[in-house]
């Protein structure tokens, strides 16, 4: 009997989600999983506002995860390749897509060393990965090879002292030593060490990064790097946080104190779970330095 692409679709996504039970909405946290293609049209359109115009460019959705913004790219008619390292979210993608009808084959492989051309894309994506990896530092330097020059990625990095971590959404645990904070993730009953998946790293196996830091380690990959906060000063379509949107007034107070920089610049280096960055590649500019 043939199976089911919905059905092993489910089940796979259930298997991957299991360590997120804990959650208070869990079943409709998981059926967001499930149909995540459906909640990506935020995401596309901050990505069109910060890069430009992607109709006729290439781009590569490094980290794809379980596809879910890989496939809405697809449906909306863009060029995009998918590539994770976990080849379950390789088969998740693939079956993603499935339901439109879409050829999609993701790229199974490891950031440190991707099976591709120089200057084969336009832009990158990079959403919620460098904390995954191995040597981050040799994941920048061959997107730098893979990339066009003009042009950009658009990468999330998690901050070092967020006030509430993304990953295990408990507040303070990245202002006390590791030890203390993986003691205090399992008494929460949100370790990983459970799942019954590959995917199973610990909070001190993670990359994370302070402002300062990630900005020295793009630029010795070669990248002319921009924070996305900075741009947010002036284009407020392009802040993510619905809490701080909705607060348009106090936005505009902000700009118009003269202070807005100061503002922005604060909220992400201490509050943020994560910062947002564009890195360019321009053409001119050559790695600094050997990865280490």
């Amino acid at each position: 009997m043939r199976e089911d692409p919905e059905a092993k679709l489910a089940e796979m996504l259930a298997q991957w989600a299991s360590f997120m039970k804990w959650h208070p909405n869990y079943e409709k946290w998981l059926a967001g999983r499930i149909r995540q293609e459906d909640y990506q049209k935020a995401r596309i359109n901050n990505l069109l506002d910060v890069i430009g115009d992607l109709s006729r460019k290439r781009i590569l959705d490094l980290g794809c995860g379980m596809g879910g913004l890989a496939v809405a790219l697809r449906r909306e008619g863009f060029d995009v390749v998918p590539l994770d390292f976990n080849i379950d979210y390789c088969r998740i993608t693939k079956l993603r897509g499935q339901r439109y009808v879409l050829d999609i084959n993701p790229i199974n492989a490891m950031g440190e060393s991707l099976p591709l051309k120089s200057e084969l894309f336009d832009a990158i994506t990079l959403f919620d990965v460098l904390e995954h990896v191995q040597r981050p530092a040799y994941v920048l330097r061959e997107l730098y090879r893979v990339l066009k020059p003009g042009g950009s990625v658009f990468a999330t990095v998690i901050n070092r002292y967020a006030f509430r971590d993304p990953h295990y959404h408990l507040r303070l645990i990245n202002w006390v030593p590791k030890g203390i904070a993986e003691w205090y993730i399992k008494q929460r009953k949100r370790s990983k060490s459970l799942v019954p998946c590959e995917d199973k790293q610990k909070l001190s196996e993670m990359n994370y990064f302070g402002f300062d830091e990630f900005k020295g380690l793009a630029r010795r990959a070669g990248f002319v790097i921009k924070d996305v906060a900075c741009l947010q000063i002036n284009q407020p379509s392009l802040i993510r946080n619905t809490r701080l949107r909705k607060c348009t007034q106090i936005l505009k107070s902000v700009r118009l104190s003269g202070l807005a920089y100061l503002f922005f610049r604060s909220l992400s280096r201490t509050y943020a779970s994560s910062f947002e960055f564009i890195l360019y590649k321009s053409g001119e500019d050559k790695p600094l330095t050997q990865a280490t």
